[in-house]
């Protein structure tokens, strides 16, 4: 397990002092990749962990305090961390006492961050925008202004914030991801094998595409540890009660290799996310949330449901609490959204 080093303890007296913050700013450059290995995050971990929306009270105690009184399904373990980084497959994960510690206050600077966009409303008006309908109730808020900013990890400008859905709708912080500039930059290794960088394909590229690097540190227990991959769906069956939807046709092929279209692709483009079609995949998943009532009823969910025979994930689309119109959410109006729907062939 990965053991709470000093740094934490110094975290926890920073988190309990109210308006101190601090931040790890790197700048976009060169950096080591000698110590990224492969680990495999599938079973309960001790690693430490902070609630968003940190108290006096709650950071008096100690990030593996926290974790540990996580749902008892985060410890009986689940899908959590599928790494991908170019490293040994089955190499176990030797971290240095430095990539510890920096994995360690990473975790803690993105935690004291997030407090500030505990409101997800904050978050709209400081430029972050909904990545639109995602079925397993985590939703990616996205800003465009620090993704072109020349930074990579700065806990103070994260490019994207995870919006966790309660089981009444409402939404609140569970993670921050850190992304790349471009397609051809890495993501530092800060704490080599702990914080892996990963690419996914739909929904953060086109369909067989691969997107920019990116990185999750998740503030709430999940199956993995806070820098797990992949953990959308777990998140849907251990805090929502509900079955995961395939989210994953669309990861990101292997060079020369395809991928397998899944429901959630073919329901986006549905909605003109064609090849060499000028609509981008964020605009496509706000047309599903912001007109989903429209796209709910008849006949238009016939129509949708012909296109796309996923019941389950029709089902989840017109939940009106797990798939709730989220703030900041714009999209085409409803004539153009149909137009648009009516000139799309039938995905295979």
């Amino acid at each position: 397990g990965w053991r709470a080093p000093a740094a934490t303890l110094v975290a926890v007296a920073l988190l309990a002092t109210p308006g101190v913050a601090t931040a790890a700013d790197h700048e976009h450059g060169s950096h080591d990749d000698t110590a990224t290995t492969s680990h495999d995050q599938t079973t309960a971990h001790d690693h430490p962990n902070q609630e968003s929306g940190v108290t006096g009270a709650l950071a008096a105690a100690t990030l593996t305090g926290v974790f540990a009184a996580a749902p008892a399904a985060v410890h009986a373990g689940g899908t959590g961390n599928a790494i991908h980084d170019d490293s040994t497959a089955g190499t176990p994960c030797a971290p240095s006492n430095d990539q510890v510690a920096a994995a360690d206050k990473l975790l803690a600077d993105s935690t004291l961050a997030l407090q500030k966009y505990h409101d997800v409303n904050v978050a709209v008006a400081a430029g972050y925008r909904p990545l639109g309908f995602e079925p397993n109730g985590i939703n990616h808020y996205m800003n465009k202004a620090y993704l072109d900013d020349g930074r990579t990890i700065d806990p103070d400008r994260p490019e994207s914030i995870l919006y966790g859905r309660n089981k009444d709708g409402s939404l609140y912080p569970v993670g921050v991801m850190y992304m790349t500039g471009s397609v051809a930059e890495r993501g530092p290794r800060l704490g080599g094998c702990l914080t892996p960088w990963h690419r996914h394909g739909f929904p953060f590229a086109r369909p067989g595409e691969a997107s920019v690097e990116m990185m999750h540190v998740w503030t709430v227990p999940v199956p993995g540890g806070p820098y797990a991959e992949h953990v959308e769906g777990e998140y849907a069956r251990i805090y929502l009660g509900v079955a995961p939807i395939d989210t994953e046709g669309g990861t990101a092929p292997a060079a020369g290799a395809t991928t397998t279209t899944v429901a959630v692709d073919q329901l986006s483009s549905a909605f003109g996310l064609t090849t060499g079609s000028n609509v981008s995949i964020a605009v496509a998943l706000n047309v599903i949330n912001v007109h989903r009532v429209a796209l709910c009823a008849e006949p238009l969910r016939t129509a949708v449901a012909a296109r796309v025979k996923n019941q389950p994930l029709l089902d989840r689309m017109c939940d009106p609490i797990l798939n709730g119109l989220l703030p900041g959410a714009s999209a085409p109006d409803l004539a153009t959204v149909l137009k648009s729907f009516t000139a799309t062939k039938t995905a295979k």
